[in-house]
């Protein structure tokens, strides 16, 4: 009788360790910041000979502040069938901290300025360019988050529909 009260015990400790240990796995997971994109646009107008500026906001949905470790850009032009995958330049931002229901603006530029022809094709849509960001953050648990995803534009850059979110999303480490 005394062994299986002994291991009746054993069981519902078991259970109960098991049971705290989800409840505060849900509550991390429900109270961590929560980093992602929004509001993509042109930081400035576009023209021929100057370098083109792309805004984006990492908003913290989260109920706790992100704190961004780094931010990291690479910048890719194809034309048609724009299948390339060469990434030609890439750039860290500085980093920041970002309360919860709060936004982080950045400012993502092309280093060199886009030549004529080069534009003429964009504002046409014969040429695309594609930004992909990895954001690297942690939370208030000391956590290590990541967010990825990449946005680009074929045409003329102020004109919002011309916007595209690519279908596969290329990941960076």
């Amino acid at each position: 009788m005394e062994i299986l009260a002994f291991i009746a015990a054993i069981v519902a400790a078991f259970a109960n360790w098991s049971l705290w240990r989800d409840q505060s796995n849900q509550f991390t997971i429900d109270q961590r910041a929560w980093i992602s994109p929004n509001n993509f646009g042109p930081a400035s107008d576009s023209s021929a000979n100057q370098p083109i500026a792309v805004k984006v906001e990492l908003t913290n949905s989260g109920k706790t502040p992100g704190f961004v470790d780094r931010v990291d850009f690479s910048i890719s032009s194809s034309i048609p069938p724009f299948t390339n995958k060469n990434w030609f330049f890439s750039h860290t931002l500085p980093a920041g901290v970002i309360p919860p229901n709060s936004a982080l603006p950045l400012i993502m530029v092309e280093p060199a300025p886009i030549g004529d022809v080069a534009f003429k094709q964009l504002e046409t849509g014969q040429l695309k360019h594609t930004f992909k960001v990895l954001v690297r953050y942690h939370d208030i648990f000391g956590n290590q988050r990541k967010t990825t995803f990449h946005f680009g534009f074929s045409g003329p850059i102020e004109d919002e529909k011309r916007l595209f979110f690519p279908e596969d999303p290329t990941t960076m480490e």
